[in-house]
């Protein structure tokens, strides 16, 4: 507990001299801090209110996901009719998981909410689907990339925070003959299409802090796919560059 009133005393300095300020009154905007599915609630976003008033039924967007909000928490989980500029609270009520950083803001009607979700899905498979073309300046580190090993992997992870951590820990970790792929992401238990994909992929999938039921459990043992499970990120990368060093041609 040591030093924070000194550290809330230079906050509030610096919003003063910065001259910070927000509208209480106004439809609400924000950030999404993290995002999860909880059994019984669903899709719930841990947003940070930073302009606005956000209200229990007020019709939001939030990344690719949107809805009506069904109920507001603050962060020690008390419920809440209404929250405002620099209240940290979790939603509910979204049809999917936003991700961590998406921008949220209330809009007047489902419809607009709808339509609001579905730009930003598009511009987010447009960017997927985004290939760099190929050229003679690129022709030959395309050619030495095919000759690659390549490490597949399908993640699944509680939340969205901890898939985009994970997934960027292991991106880093490809070399000059292993490659590490990420060929599926998301947020939630693993399924029976993880498994199928995984088998299409011959890719071994890393669950954290998620588990499997046990018919997804039997349909990977009869396809003989690996499933790793992990609370720890850092016995994911510890394995993943055993893995890695166990590929490498011998020397």
């Amino acid at each position: 507990g040591e030093g924070v009133s000194d550290l809330l005393e230079i906050l509030d300095l610096q919003a003063q001299m910065l001259e910070l300020t927000a509208d209480f009154d106004g439809p609400a905007e924000g950030t999404v801090l993290e995002a999860q599915l909880q059994e019984g609630r669903g899709a719930v976003a841990s947003i940070l209110v930073q302009q606005g008033r956000l209200k229990k039924g007020d019709y939001i967007v939030a990344g690719r996901g949107f809805g009506r909000v069904r109920d507001i928490m603050d962060d020690r989980g008390g419920r809440s009719d209404a929250a405002f500029p620099s209240d940290p609270v979790t939603v509910s009520g979204l049809g999917e998981v936003p991700n961590a950083g998406d921008q949220v803001f209330v809009v007047k009607n489902l419809r607009e909410a709808e339509t609001a979700a579905k730009e930003r899905v598009a511009a987010e498979r447009q960017r997927s689907l985004t290939r760099e073309r190929v050229t003679l300046d690129n022709i030959l580190e395309r050619m030495s990339e095919a000759d690659k090993k390549e490490l597949s992997i399908i993640l699944k992870a509680d939340v969205q925070g901890s898939v985009e951590t994970i997934t960027a820990a292991l991106g880093k970790m490809s070399n000059e003959e292993v490659r590490v792929s990420i060929k599926h992401s998301a947020v939630g238990g693993i399924s029976e299409s993880d498994v199928s994909l995984a088998d299409a992929s011959a890719a071994i999938i890393v669950g954290f802090n998620v588990t499997a039921s046990g018919k997804v459990r039997r349909a990977a043992d009869d396809s003989g796919i690996d499933i790793r499970y992990y609370d720890v990120i850092y016995d994911i990368t510890d394995d993943i560059e055993k893995a890695i060093t166990g590929m490498l041609e011998p020397e």
